[in-house]
């Protein structure tokens, strides 16, 4: 006798005895057909009522009425909210559902894991799986309507956690390439640092000593607040060391390799390390940095001291040139000596360091760069030349002398006539004075003759 409003279709009475009699129904409301019974569910008014069947009077006979109930059951219908979803797994008091509608059905949820009271529809996210949920609010069919099922979404979202570490730190500013983060847990945050100055990646927590401040820092991991769940964050430390730093030098360079005593480096910055040289030849003192230039090879060497690697710096090289010159040293020698004025050049034989210049007294003519005399000009007489070599390279002036000696030219007989020891051409030979006056001590060389001579 029940049915659902939402039933279109014409439901027939069940009719036993006399036909030809009409039908009707209290209270108003019910789409019924007076001469079949027949009613129309769906457009009548949701209630409950007497439908009456009734024959009239006739033949002597009174009318007989015959009665029955029908009831009109509205549409079940019903909606379903969780007005915080999402919820984090965080969560540990029941979550309400929202209900409205038709009551009376029972709840439940797919896949597992959901924790849901099937009775009032609460669910509790801490004793939860994390995950996503399709909630199903059922009610049962009755009143000739058909089971109602309406559905909801419901997310669990999973509490953020997570652990970041940068296990080589400290790290030497010296570094240039990215220093990664271990990263477990909870993905899709971003990094940050505290104080400034620390070179830091935000997406990815990869910091670059080279680039950042020497210093520590906090790094934070954050994890923005979502589905639900609160804003995470946890932290690790990084620190940069600076680049240990020095230098070296040789504040004598360049130095004289006639020194004896060892010439000591000025060392600026970290100590502890050692010393070294490019190329062989330099004596040095690879604890101390000394050099003793008298044992050492004349040159130019480039010195090297090594900074010492500490617990996260490499050890690193600083060098300084050193150059040792070779103290200067000559001989000179006019091997003609003596001359007699006005016979041209006079050269003189070097050995040993260039590079200095002559000088003599007044009197004689000598080329301050080459040490040539020039005898026609020069005055007759003994002189002194010094040659030297001016102070440089750590070395001081060196000088040494000779002693030339120029005679005078005499004037007097030039010519003369004698008879020669040997001779193979005229008795008689026109000779030509080369030392001066025919004096006591004067000698004649052969001027002309037909095969030479030899000297008297």
């Amino acid at each position: 006798p029940n049915f659902c409003l939402g039933n279109t279709s014409t439901q027939n009475v069940s009719l036993t005895g006399n036909t030809g009699g009409v039908y009707s129904a209290l209270p108003g409301g019910l789409s019924i057909n007076t001469s079949t019974g027949a009613v129309i569910p769906s457009s009548s008014t949701v209630n409950a009522y007497t439908v009456s069947y009734t024959i009239a009077a006739s033949g002597g006979c009174p009318s007989v009425t015959a009665t029955t109930a029908l009831a009109i059951t509205p549409v079940p219908a019903a909606n379903i909210t969780y007005a915080g979803n999402p919820f984090c797994a965080s969560v540990s008091s029941p979550q309400a559902v929202t209900q409205s509608g038709t009551t009376g059905g029972t709840y439940s949820a797919s896949p597992a894991g959901l924790s849901i009271n099937t009775s009032t529809g609460a669910i509790t996210p801490s004793t939860s799986t994390p995950g996503t949920y399709t909630v199903t609010y059922s009610v049962p069919a009755s009143g000739g309507c058909a089971t109602l099922n309406v559905t909801a979404s419901v997310t669990i979202t999973p509490i953020p956690n997570a652990t970041i570490s940068y296990g080589s730190t400290p790290y030497c500013a010296s570094l240039t390439t990215d220093q990664s983060v271990s990263l477990t847990g909870t993905t899709g945050g971003s990094f940050s640092a505290s104080p400034s100055g620390l070179s830091i990646n935000t997406s990815t927590g990869a910091v670059n000593p080279s680039t950042s401040t020497p210093g520590s820092y906090t790094v934070t991991y954050t994890v923005a607040a979502a589905g639900g769940c609160s804003v995470f964050t946890t932290t690790a430390n990084v620190v940069i060391t600076a680049v240990p730093q020095a230098s070296i030098v040789f504040a004598g360079t360049p130095f004289c390799n006639s020194l004896a005593t060892a010439q000591a480096v000025t060392l600026t910055g970290v100590t502890g390390g050692g010393y070294s040289a490019a190329p062989g030849g330099l004596t040095l003192n690879a604890f101390t940095g000394a050099v003793t230039p008298s044992t050492s090879t004349a040159g130019s060497y480039t010195v090297t001291y090594t900074i010492p690697a500490s617990a996260d710096c490499p050890a690193r090289p600083v060098t300084t040139p050193v150059v040792i010159t070779a103290a200067p040293t000559a001989t000179i020698s006019y091997p003609a000596a003596p001359y007699c004025q006005g016979s041209g050049l006079a050269a003189v034989t070097r050995t040993g360091s260039t590079g200095g210049t002559f000088s003599s007294t007044t009197g004689l003519v000598i080329n301050a760069a080459t040490g040539e005399i020039n005898l026609n000009s020069s005055t007759p007489g003994t002189y002194a030349v010094t040659y030297t070599i001016a102070a440089a390279g750590g070395c001081a002036a060196f000088s040494t002398t000779t002693s030339i000696t120029i005679n005078a030219l005499s004037v007097a007989a030039t010519s003369a006539t004698v008879t020669p020891t040997s001779f193979c051409g005229p008795t008689n030979i026109t000779l030509r004075t080369v030392g001066g006056t025919l004096a006591p001590g004067a000698s004649w060389v052969w001027y002309s003759g037909s095969c030479g001579g030899t000297r008297v």
